[in-house]
């Protein structure tokens, strides 16, 4: 990637994000490195632009949507069209819809830094799906050593909530790049972290972007950087299925383990 794309992109104002910004509000350089894939899988594929950003990136529900199932009359996606259409800068446009339309989920019940949904599968069991939203309580990040004990008790409350609210529980299971993490998985107990699957990224979700964000919901430059600089390098598919530094990884395990875990705290 050409260091006056990559400059364009990473560096701004909103590198370092402020107190005022709002819980889960991505920086502009995030949208800069979506377009830049899609630009990249557009190439590769031959498929329109617009196509790829609508089946291969998360725009569509981040320009107000917020619904994974792509509606051809969705006035945000009509806006979407007009204006590209018009000429503008993908970036600023999308980014203007994003900041325009942005709903902040408050329902969520948040044990510090987690919440969890509780589902059933199709035989009926009961699974927790566990989620992670740095809740910026420290500088040094959520997941430094410092933060370790914190952590742990914000999971040992959230297992106690389950355990009161949903005893037919049964199973646990994630899915995120943050399980390449030790200082994430330190959080967990082990038969949870030694049964992980892994898949290809999946650009289209939200999930595998998450790693370009920093502590303090700014962009990680570093990471960032690498990923443009193989970005530009991709000729194949296969290529783009490597351009991200860290894949998704999904651990499953029996809920007992994480009652045993958390009652040794």
């Amino acid at each position: 990637m050409p260091e006056s794309v990559a400059h364009h992109f990473l560096s701004s104002p909103c590198d370092i994000i402020s107190s005022m910004i709002r819980k889960e509000e991505y920086p502009k350089q995030l949208f800069g490195l979506i377009i830049e894939y899609a630009k990249k899988k557009s190439e590769i594929s031959g498929l329109e632009l617009i196509e790829t950003i609508k089946n291969h990136t998360p725009i569509y529900y981040l320009i107000g949507n917020y619904d994974w199932e792509f509606k051809e009359d969705s006035i945000y996606w009509k806006e979407f069209l007009e204006r590209s259409n018009d000429g503008e800068d993908l970036v600023e446009l999308v980014y203007d819809m994003y900041i325009k339309n942005y709903q902040e989920f408050s329902n969520h019940k948040w044990f510090g830094c987690f919440r969890y949904r509780f589902v059933e599968d199709e035989k009926g069991n009961g699974i927790v799906k566990m989620h992670f939203l740095n809740d910026r309580s420290s500088k040094e990040g959520p997941l430094a050593s410092s933060q370790k004990e914190k952590r742990l008790e914000e999971l040992k409350e959230l297992f106690k909530d389950v355990k009161k609210n949903h005893p037919k529980a049964k199973y646990v299971q994630g899915g995120s790049w943050l399980y390449n993490l030790e200082s994430y998985k330190r959080l967990f107990p082990k038969e949870y972290i030694n049964n992980m699957k892994s898949i290809y990224p999946k650009p289209q979700m939200l999930v595998i972007w998450g790693q370009f964000i920093n502590s303090e919901w700014g962009i990680n430059r570093e990471r960032a950087e690498r990923f443009l600089e193989k970005l530009e390098k991709c000729k194949t598919e296969e290529d783009l299925k490597n351009v991200f530094e860290f894949i998704e990884l999904f651990p499953k395990c029996d809920i007992e383990h994480f009652y045993d875990f958390y009652s040794k705290i």
